[in-house]
């Protein structure tokens, strides 16, 4: 804001109101490097005198004018001042409108992609739930066809165990059957045996 300033401010006008011109003069004589005769006939030094009074005081009402003007154009400048202070505050109101409805903007834009991201992340957890289910069922079939080909493949093993030991008994029936038919016949006929081939095994 402007500053004014009344230019004979290094004047301590301080003390004074209005109706106090007696009170001002002698303050002013008392300043002036020679003394005020107030009595008795008027020399022409006395004359000096009061004429250095009289523009001593003529200055200083001049100086209470400039002041007086500069308070007026001070008083009158006052309407400017509050409207330039109401556009800033018009200004500064209108900035805040707009930070908030920036701020407004950006919470819709943030929910909005908060909601894009949750379902997102539902449908990314979705398809890995997916996938998981997907392979424990593969796994448990997989499981399911081993167990089964262990079954099938055990089953054909004691199966062809079994034979086997079928086989292997009815070859040794059947050697034992020659055995005893052949020993049968050497006792008849008294003759030694040779053990064959096959014999060692019963």
């Amino acid at each position: 804001m402007k500053r004014y300033t009344y230019k004979g401010e290094k004047h301590n006008l301080k003390g004074f109101r209005a109706g106090q011109g007696k009170k001002l003069a002698d303050n002013l004589s008392s300043k002036l490097p020679f003394g005020c005769k107030t009595s008795g006939n008027l020399t022409e030094e006395d004359v000096q005198r009061s004429d250095a009074i009289k523009i001593g005081m003529k200055d200083q009402a001049q100086r209470w004018h400039t002041y007086a003007n500069n308070m007026t154009q001070a008083i009158d400048d006052v309407p400017e001042v509050i409207d330039q202070q109401n556009r800033v505050r018009g200004a500064v109101l209108d900035a805040a409108t707009k930070i908030v409805q920036s701020t407004a903007k950006l919470d819709e834009k943030g929910a909005v992609h908060l909601g894009e991201l949750s379902k997102t992340h539902a449908q990314v957890t979705g398809n890995v739930s997916n996938i998981l289910l997907k392979a424990r069922l593969a796994v448990r079939y997989v499981g399911q066809v081993v167990n089964q080909s262990g079954r099938e493949a055990k089953t054909k093993f004691q199966l062809d165990s079994q034979l086997s030991n079928h086989k292997h008994q009815v070859n040794q029936n059947n050697a034992r059957a020659s055995f005893r038919e052949r020993l049968k016949a050497v006792r008849e006929t008294k003759q030694t045996y040779s053990l064959q081939p096959g014999d060692i095994d019963l």
